[in-house]
Order: C-alpha cells, then structure tokens, then sequence
C-alpha cells in the first residue's frame, strides 16, 4: 500500500511539472526567448493600430544540419515591438547565427483594433541584430508602410504584444491562413561582423494580389 501511495503521489508531482511545462512553451510572450549574443529580428509597430501578424522564414537550416521552414504569429500594440531570436529558435543558443547566413522571409499584416473604423496606415520596421539583447536604436532598420487598409476587430483576450514560433507545418499554415490584408517579402542577411541586412525584396501589396497568399 505504502509503495503505491508514494508511486500515485510521484505521478501527481509529474503530470503537475508537465503541465506547467508545456504551458510554459506553449504560452504566447512579447518575444521568443532571448539570448545574449544572438541573432535577433525586432518587428516594431509604429502605427496608432494594434497589428496582427504571420510569416514564415523558409528553408532554414538548424544547428543540427536538418532544413525546415519556421512559421510565427504575433501581435503588437502600437509603439511597440516583438523579438525573434533566430539563434535560440534555430539551436545555436547564445551564438550569432553565421557570417553570410542568407534568410528569406514571407509577411503577412492585418492592422486591428478593439472599435475599428474606417481605414489607416500600417507602419512597421524590422530591425535585425547580433550581440546585445536589445536593438540599437534604429541601426540597420527597414521601413515598410501601406496606405488606406481596413482595420479589423481585435480580439478580446489579446492584451499585450505577444509572439509564437513554429516549425509545425500544420500549425503555421493555420497561422497564414487567417491573415487577410497585406502581404510583403523580405531578406535577411548576417554580414562579417555579425550586423544584420533585412532586404524588402517585395513591396507591401493587398493579399488578394497575391497568388496563395
């Protein structure tokens, strides 16, 4: 009796961990875990709307030699930001991605806001860097903006700027599908000296013109 006792109340203390566990990782934050010196993209809302967010970076390569596409969702208020670390989320933890690593991404963007009305701007910044947790400044930033949007309902239980990372493809395609306004195309590049270039390689354009998208 004694032996199943104490087995029944180890099993309660590990179903208790787990749990705590997984809602740890599964829980949205301001932005994936952040290291030291890692490489890093800030995307920063500068609009007076909330955004929405979802993309995917494609084909990227994990520390470990395996290819895979990394899918995101994020939400952000306005005059604020989200942090993605690609090191921590690609394996490499508090290591600069490598001189060279070329990165292409696909954006999706749907302004929000809890009374929407009418259209407005978005006005966003991706600013990547290596080797502080925080970004300088705008060093290095790249400005996109569109004009004349439809603003959409925020939802009710979002409250503070939050992102989530994937590499599930089920899940992340589920993030894609529900954007439904703008959509641009964008290159990441880390140089030499661990500096980050983000290229918009598409302009920002209505997701009806895009094929897919």
């Amino acid at each position: 009796m004694n032996k199943n006792v104490i087995y029944i109340s180890a099993l309660i203390i590990l179903v208790a961990i787990i749990g705590v566990a997984a809602f740890m990782v599964s829980n949205p934050s301001a932005q994936s875990q952040v290291t030291e010196a890692g490489t890093k993209i800030a995307y920063h809302n500068n609009g007076t709307s909330w955004v929405h967010s979802a993309g995917v970076l494609e084909n990227v390569t994990l520390k470990n030699g395996t290819t895979t596409n990394m899918y995101f969702d994020y939400w952000t208020k306005p005059s604020d930001k989200v942090i993605l670390d690609l090191s921590n989320e690609l394996g490499f933890g508090n290591e600069s991605l490598v001189a060279g690593t070329v990165i292409r991404g696909k954006l999706w963007l749907d302004p929000v806001d809890s009374n929407p009305t009418g259209s407005g701007v978005v006005t966003h910044t991706l600013n990547g860097w290596s080797n502080t947790p925080e970004p300088e400044g705008n060093l290095n930033a790249t400005f996109v903006s569109f004009p004349n949007h439809k603003v959409l309902q925020l939802p009710s239980n979002i409250t503070e700027s939050q992102i989530e990372v994937t590499t599930d493809t089920v899940k992340g395609v589920g993030f894609i599908s529900n954007m439904k306004t703008l959509y641009l195309e964008y290159q990441i590049t880390v140089n030499a000296d661990q500096s980050v270039t983000i290229t918009i390689l598409q302009q920002p354009e209505l997701c009806n013109l895009v094929a897919g998208g």
